[in-house]
């Protein structure tokens, strides 16, 4: 392990920091295992199967699809909804299990108290889906010298770029040979900012680390300046000052930009996403049967919500940069609390009150995924306060990790309830024991009860008989 030096005598306390670990030499740092060896092929073990199954898998589906393509698309249009309802319990559980594993990274790197067994393996092993390439691929094996944050940062952030830029060449490429002009410059980057917004606060949190140096007590050399995530790193040093100048830049790139940009592409189809002076059912029928908002790609960010919510996928991405990026601005384990508390208590609250979902059924779900998040946030802060004895806290991470089970088998399992019914997550959590809820007490005239199409994909119809609710 790496320690900056000189340090003659221990600091004093008011300087004192734990400098976060890095490895050196033939070796790489995990965060689960500590330093491991580059030695003996382990450090690229995981890197060779995901190269190997990532090429099959595309293989495999490139194949299927150039053969049944008619097949393919004919299924995808019959069931489009339950496509979509899928990928978005999907996405929403990812986000889910992102933000709480990059909460409990945060809370242990200022000192909080560890999150006992078994929940805290079970972070571990869903670590990956905080979808952070550099801690699954062992750099620092690939690179003479270390791989420090200055390398780590300029890959999370050019790669997307690279690809955008190289997605967009290639389309003009094939337009101008073809001779053809099919908008594919729009659906290119609505694709790229779906996929962006899975892996945005990964990224982001890497360009707010760029901004945090620490200062040691140096004795009679004076101060040292490191920065807090890379203690290799010297704050005072040309390096870090190039890095400080590009991490500007990225912010206003990544956190800033993205979301911003979104924001402005679907405001200029506000008036078609919410058409003024109609009710909800009929706006959400003109936007089905929109002609521009069909072959706008960008608008199917909003076409899950109800319309006066069309902006909401902006929220939602501004809220998860709250919880795992803007939280470094804290500087110490009280501040951090109260802040995650405050954002986890008021963005529970506007999901439960807003229900934006056009399927009230995705909207429970995406509410107890928020449950979720503030629950272990409220146990984070029963383990600093010591109000919890070993056993307790045991017991609590096994029914959190219970919980998230239940929510992956969920997503798994069923379709859900279609209905326009307002389902609080106790509904959703009887729809789930039960395998659905039984729609014919509650909306008789729904054509979902009959199997029908329609408008029944898009949650079905809104009549005061439908806005009694399930409570």
């Amino acid at each position: 392990l790496q320690v900056p030096s000189p340090l003659p005598r221990p600091p004093p306390q008011s300087l004192r920091t734990t400098y976060p670990p890095t490895s050196e030499g033939d070796f790489y740092l995990s965060d689960s295992d500590g330093c491991l060896s580059c030695s003996g092929g382990n450090a690229w073990l995981l890197l060779v199967v995901l190269l190997i199954v990532a090429m099959i898998g595309g293989l495999v589906a490139f194949v299927i699809f150039s053969n049944q393509q008619k097949r393919i698309m004919i299924f995808y249009e019959q069931n489009i909804d339950r496509l979509n309802e899928h990928i978005e319990r999907l996405t929403a559980a990812v986000s889910l299990m992102q933000i709480i594993s990059i909460l409990n990274t945060t809370h242990t790197s200022i000192g909080g108290s560890e999150v006992p067994s078994p929940y805290l393996e079970f972070m571990q092993w869903f670590s990956f889906l905080t979808l952070d390439v550099v801690t699954i691929v062992p750099f620092d094996c690939m690179w003479e010298d270390q791989f420090d944050h200055l390398d780590k940062l300029l890959l999370q952030t050019l790669v997307p770029l690279f690809l955008l830029v190289g997605a967009e060449l290639f389309s003009w490429a094939y337009q101008l040979v073809k001779k053809v002009d099919e908008g594919r410059s729009q659906h290119i980057l609505s694709t790229w900012l779906a996929l962006l917004f899975l892996v945005l606060p990964v990224i982001s949190r890497v360009v707010c680390q760029s901004f945090r140096c620490e200062t040691y007590d140096g004795g009679d050399n004076g101060d040292h300046s490191f920065l807090f995530v890379d203690s290799s790193l010297d704050c005072d040093s040309d390096r870090y000052g190039i890095m400080l100048i590009f991490a500007l830049i990225m912010m206003l790139v990544y956190p800033v930009g993205a979301p911003l940009a979104l924001f402005v592409l679907l405001l200029q189809h506000k008036q078609r996403l919410d058409p003024p002076g109609v009710d909800e059912d009929e706006a959400i029928k003109r936007r089905k049967e929109d002609a521009v908002l069909a072959k706008e790609s960008i608008t199917k960010f909003s076409m899950v919500y109800r319309p006066k919510y069309w902006f909401y996928e902006v929220y939602n991405t501004v809220r998860r940069l709250l919880l795992t990026s803007a939280v470094l601005v804290t500087r110490d384990l009280g501040e951090t609390t109260l802040f995650i508390v405050c954002v986890g208590t008021v963005t529970l609250v506007i999901e439960q009150e807003s229900k934006p979902h056009i399927n009230q059924f995705l909207s429970a779900f995406c509410q107890t995924c928020c449950w979720q998040i503030l629950l272990f946030i409220l146990y984070l802060l029963l383990l600093d306060s010591d109000l919890t004895t070993e056993g307790q806290a045991v017991w609590i991470s096994a029914l959190l990790m219970v919980s998230n089970i239940c929510l992956i088998v969920r997503i798994m399992t069923g379709v859900g309830a279609r209905s326009e019914l307002p389902m609080d997550p106790v509904s959703w959590a009887t729809a789930s024991a039960g395998g659905g809820i039984e729609l014919t007490d509650f909306a008789v005239d729904n054509p979902l009860n009959s199997g029908g199409g329609g408008d029944a994909g898009e949650g079905g119809p809104r009549g005061p008989a439908a806005r009694q609710g399930v409570h």
